[in-house]
């Protein structure tokens, strides 16, 4: 919630901790949606642990089959979106809070070093609340000295819209600081997309073959090279594969 850009005053974070730890440490058994979200709660939690009874496994997310009759040529006019020519331009679709927590102005930073390496076009939409934090307004007044086009949203949307989006994608891309195991991100797997995920947490777990470009954002030029040479189609039908 701090990522989000609340003021949390020490009370009230005394009271969060005192009401987590009597959860904790009385539930019969703790379970996690992958093992890269016990390892965040264990890195910043402030409470005794030693006598919480983890389980062995994570209970992964899960998503249902593929909708049908999806508007995806509704999706693209209502939301004003570029019409494009994928084999031209590579499509970079991120769902995520604008916080400190999801890393969404990160993606910039990756998206600029590709243009400058590849010279292929890109069209990048960006999609979430803005919370407090910010960044989706520092994005805002960024976006214009981009070398690439961008639509950028600060507002969550239905669930059909956002599966829509990710037909209209070739990569997802999110390069969070804390990762679960995300429901986007299990959909764009489903949906066939190439992802390009931050090296942390639960982004690890569903790298089974190889198949996610890794970004280490103190040193990405690894991560930016392999996206270079990354076929898009190809990965797409691994992806599903996968999933």
């Amino acid at each position: 919630r701090e990522s989000f850009g609340e003021v949390f005053s020490e009370r009230d974070k005394e009271l969060a901790n005192k009401i987590e730890a009597i959860v904790f440490q009385n539930a019969e058994k703790v379970y996690f949606p992958s093992k890269g979200a016990k390892a965040s709660f264990l890195a910043t939690t402030e409470i005794d642990t030693s006598n919480v009874n983890f389980a062995e496994k994570p209970l992964y997310n899960t998503i249902e089959d593929k909708p049908k009759n999806l508007d995806i040529d509704g999706v693209i006019e209502r939301l004003r979106l570029q019409k494009v020519d994928h084999n031209e331009v590579d499509v970079f679709l991120s769902v995520g809070d604008f916080s400190e927590n999801k890393g969404m102005e990160r993606v910039p930073v990756i998206l600029q070093e590709y243009v400058n390496k590849t010279h292929r076009k890109v069209y990048w939409i960006g999609i979430g609340s803005k919370h407090k934090a910010g960044i989706y307004d520092e994005l805002l007044n960024e976006q214009a000295n981009w070398n690439f086009e961008s639509s950028l949203f600060g507002e969550r949307v239905d669930h059909n819209t956002l599966l829509a989006l990710m037909e209209v994608t070739d990569f997802y891309i999110m390069l969070q600081r804390h990762s679960i195991f995300d429901l986007s991100t299990l959909e764009a797997m489903r949906a066939g997309k190439a992802l390009v995920l931050s090296s942390v947490g639960g982004n690890l777990e569903v790298n089974l073959r190889d198949n996610v470009i890794l970004v280490d954002m103190s040193a990405p030029a690894e991560a930016i090279e392999r996206l270079a040479k990354a076929n898009k189609y190809d990965l797409g039908l691994l992806y599903i594969t996968i999933f």
